[in-house]
């Protein structure tokens, strides 16, 4: 497997975690690992950008999932609260 599909694997997981509504802080956890994941998935996007063209469509269904699942579990009150002033 490659390192794009590693990660883009792990991110799936990562998603279908954070959909089953888990504590605060593991919820946390899973949306640092998720950035650190999709800054690695941008790095790596940079770096190929230069040498060839390759469709990253399916980089993008996973995000578009990724967003609505937050906006899905925001709607039902399992979204991250921030406490207000």
């Amino acid at each position: 497997m490659t390192t794009v599909a590693n990660l883009l694997a792990r991110k799936r997981l990562l998603v279908e975690r954070r959909q089953e509504n888990p504590r605060p802080r593991e919820r946390d956890e899973i949306e640092l690992l998720l950035r650190q994941i999709d800054t690695a998935l941008d790095l790596l996007d940079q770096n190929e950008a230069g040498r060839n063209s390759r469709s990253t469509i399916g980089r993008r269904e996973l995000i578009a999932a990724s967003h609505e699942g937050r906006r899905r579990a925001e709607r039902s009150g399992g979204g991250s609260q921030n406490a207000g002033p």
